[in-house]
């Protein structure tokens, strides 16, 4: 589930204390740094807003994914929707990811992967309440409509459903995502020291084409 990455449209938040531009170059990087980390085996769909900039997902990502619009909706909402596309072109299992978890590794996907083969949920906490990465072989609709999305009781309401559901649950490490500026310096330290080291021409966001 990625956003175009468009000056002033991606990591608003890091944006207020990095400017718009570097803010979107931060987002570039972290969404590479997660492709490079998914196995080669996995087939990708990225389900992309703005719906008019897939072309522009495309030549920035390449392509090996299947380039699909979001549909209307809450996130959750628009979670079902790319589950369900999937699964109808033939995926037995779906793992839905973001682009804000630089910190996932080939490790954490292929754990994911392999927990998938027994349990029913496979969740990859993240620090603030929420989830980095949810993995499961059906689409469980209850576990994504009227959810409080972006607060720290996604996590906690999301284990609750699926206890409803009886659904054997896999919880990866907690990671963080990164959505405003003390967690991006934490994840430049770490994972992007070159950051502020790159020619101001590889600084340069992708603009909008319409």
């Amino acid at each position: 589930m990625l956003k175009t990455p468009i000056a002033g449209s991606v990591k608003t938040r890091l944006a207020e204390d990095l400017g718009a531009e570097s803010a979107c170059v931060a987002y570039r990087l972290m969404v590479e740094r997660v492709f490079a980390e998914i196995p080669a085996h996995w087939p990708i769909e990225v389900h992309g807003t703005p719906h008019d900039q897939l072309d522009t997902l495309s030549s920035w990502l390449g392509p090996r994914p299947v380039y699909r619009p979001q549909c209307a909706g809450d996130l959750g909402e628009r979670m079902i929707h790319a589950s369900e596309t999937a699964f109808a072109a033939g995926a037995e299992a779906v793992v839905l990811l973001g682009g804000d978890c630089p910190w996932q590794t080939r490790a954490f996907f292929e754990a994911s992967e392999s927990a998938l083969r027994t349990d029913s949920l496979v969740i990859g906490p993240a620090r603030d309440g929420g989830y980095t990465l949810l993995a499961s072989k059906t689409v469980h609709r209850s576990l994504f409509e009227n959810m409080p999305w972006s607060t720290s009781g996604v996590l906690p309401e999301t284990l609750s459903r699926a206890r409803l559901l009886s659904l054997n649950v896999t919880l990866l490490d907690v990671l963080e995502d990164v959505d405003d500026v003390s967690s991006w310096q934490r994840a430049r330290a770490a994972l992007f020291p070159e950051f502020q080291t790159f020619p101001q021409s590889l600084h340069q966001p992708i603009r909008s084409t319409s």
